[in-house]
C-alpha cells in the first residue's frame, strides 16, 4: 500500500514497477506454488496462511490481496500507467481463484446483508467448522471486502459488487450512534458483549467505508 501512496504523491513509475515486481513474488509463494495443503480441508488452496497458520481465513487472503488490487486498479485506471496492463492481467484470474477459496463461507442475511462465517481451530483437538463456526470479526472481512471492491470496479463483476454492498449493509447494521455524530462497533457480530475495537483494527472499517 506505501508504493501506491507514492505512486500518488509523486507519480513516479519507479513506485509503481517496485511494486510489480513485488507482487510477482508474492504470488511465487502463493499455497499452490509451494504445494502447501490446507489443514483445515486437506487439499491444497491458492491462497497465503499466517506465519503459523495451516487454515485458510479471509484476513490473510485480503490482507495481501488489498494491496494487489489496489496496485491493479491504479494501473487499470491511470492512463499514463496503461503500459503495465499486460503485465497485470494475468493477475486477475489468480485473484479470483484465490477469492473463490471463501466462497463456501458467504452466508447471505436478511435486510439484503450478507457477511463471511470463519472456520478456526478451537484447539488441538477440535477443528471448525467440522461441528461449528463463527460470523468472521468485522475487520477480517473488511480486508476481504476492499480487494473484491476494487476487482468488481474493474471487472464489472456483479456477484463482487454485490457481496461488497451486502458487507457494507451489514457493518452499518451493528454500529451505533454516538451523541457526537459518530459511529462505534464492537470487534465481532455476537449475542454477547464483545471486546471492543481497537484503533488499529478499526482502521480496515474505515479504509473500507
Amino acid at each position: 500500500l506505501a508504493l501506491a501512496d507514492l505512486w500518488e504523491l509523486t507519480e513516479q513509475t519507479r513506485w509503481i514497477e517496485t511494486a510489480l515486481d513485488r507482487i510477482d513474488s508474492v504470488w511465487q509463494v502463493r499455497s499452490d506454488a509451494r504445494e502447501k495443503v490446507d489443514g483445515m480441508w486437506g487439499k491444497i488452496l491458492p491462497t497465503w496462511y499466517g506465519e503459523d497458520g495451516d487454515h485458510a481465513i479471509c484476513l490473510c487472503t485480503g490482507t495481501v490481496l488489498n494491496p494487489i488490487a489496489r496496485i491493479m486498479r491504479l494501473i487499470h485506471d491511470t492512463p499514463r500507467l496503461h503500459p503495465y496492463r499486460s503485465r497485470i492481467q494475468p493477475w486477475f484470474e489468480l485473484c479470483r481463484q484465490t477469492i473463490a477459496v471463501h466462497d463456501h463461507e458467504w452466508i447471505e442475511l436478511p435486510g439484503d446483508m450478507g457477511t463471511y462465517i470463519e472456520p478456526y481451530p478451537k484447539n488441538r483437538s477440535r477443528i471448525y467448522p467440522r461441528g461449528g463456526s463463527r460470523v468472521s470479526p468485522l475487520n477480517r472481512i473488511h480486508f476481504f471486502a476492499m480487494p473484491m471492491l476494487n476487482l468488481g470496479k474493474m471487472l464489472d463483476d456483479p456477484n463482487y459488487l454485490d457481496r461488497v454492498e451486502k458487507m457494507a449493509r451489514f457493518f452499518r447494521h451493528h454500529c451505533e450512534p454516538t451523541e457526537q455524530g459518530g459511529l462505534v462497533w464492537e470487534y465481532e457480530v455476537a449475542p454477547y458483549r464483545a471486546c471492543g475495537e481497537d484503533i488499529s483494527h478499526a482502521l480496515a472499517q474505515i479504509d473500507f467505508a
